[in-house]
């Protein structure tokens, strides 16, 4: 029997040449895993964030679909009576404010319904509804542009997943090492 002994020189990320980097990222985005955790975490919590909203004020979710690489919609409605559809601009805001949508700490910016900052893409659109509001919005409208900044934000974050900064960032936390080459050790 013999053994032999090799040696060889392991990487941290940032003491890769350009194309090895390169490598280490696109070996890491071809893993899926972090797609998969997204989905499984991050994603979850977005729609947790969404149905607190719905609950809060009394929405119902009709439909949604979400993803970066797809057609991504999510549909709702108030749950009104038919005067109050009618109301428009300053009406609105008199609704929310005497029916007890709006509590002192909801548009604090202290993320109300989850504890996670989805909550406050959702309340954006509301924020800046009862500062200056649109004078032709119904409720519906202004349903629309919570539920329509919330999509775009959940796009954003699987993008971002996706991105070679997160990669990077995600790479360099767990501290992977690599060949000189560029692959995972």
């Amino acid at each position: 029997m013999r053994t032999e002994t090799t040696t060889r020189k392991i990487y941290e990320f940032g003491e890769l040449n350009e194309e090895a980097k390169q490598v280490a990222i696109a070996g890491h985005r071809q893993s899926s895993w972090d797609c998969q955790m997204f989905i499984a975490c991050t994603g979850k919590d977005m729609i947790n964030s969404l149905k607190a909203f719905c609950d809060h004020f009394d929405i119902e979710i009709l439909d949604y679909s979400l993803g970066a690489y797809s057609h991504s919609y999510c549909t709702a409605k108030h749950r009104y009576d038919d005067d109050i559809g009618e109301m428009k601009g300053v009406r609105v805001w008199k609704y929310l404010v005497n029916n007890d949508y709006l509590n002192e700490g909801l548009l604090a910016g202290e993320c109300p319904f989850t504890g996670l900052c989805f909550d406050e893409s959702l309340l954006d659109g509301i924020r800046e509804f009862m500062q200056k509001p649109i004078s032709d919005w119904t409720i519906q409208d202004l349903i629309d542009d919570c539920l329509n900044r919330f999509t775009t934000s959940y796009i954003e974050a699987e993008e971002y997943e996706d991105s070679d900064a997160s990669i990077i960032e995600l790479i360099e936390i767990n501290e992977y090492e690599f060949t000189d080459g560029g692959e995972l050790i």
